[in-house]
């Protein structure tokens, strides 16, 4: 039942090293969860283990309803395997480092109400 979990949230991996269905939950790729995604997954896996049966189609995508986070939000998630739970980024981040030589350049923006008139104040 752990492994209809996993798919939730990514591909689950194809090379299973244990017969045990606990152990065979590994995603393709990593997965950021929020908290509240966190806390829902523990209260269903819970639930199916006192209940012993698996998830329904139905437990399995509410699992995905309440996505927001903070980091989430502000950085977004990609999943290839599982475009519907992608976030878009509110903010972008530029690393300071490469791996060819860079030219150090100032970048300035200015945003200008060039629309106002001349008689308005500041």
């Amino acid at each position: 039942y752990v492994e209809k979990i996993a798919n939730c949230f990514g591909k689950i991996k194809a090379d299973k090293k244990a017969k045990d269905p606990l152990t065979n939950a590994d995603t393709e790729q990593l997965v950021h969860i929020s908290p509240a995604e966190f806390e829902a997954v523990k209260a269903l896996a819970h639930r199916l283990a006192e209940e012993k049966r698996p998830a329904t189609e139905e437990e399995a995508a509410l699992l995905r309803h309440d996505r927001m986070a903070v980091d989430i939000a502000m950085f977004g998630r990609m999943l290839a395997n599982k475009p519907d739970f992608n976030v878009e980024a509110a903010c972008q981040v530029a690393h300071a480092f490469g791996v060819s030589e860079t030219i150090v350049e100032d970048d300035f923006f200015t945003a200008v109400d060039d629309l106002r008139a001349a008689s308005d104040d500041a």
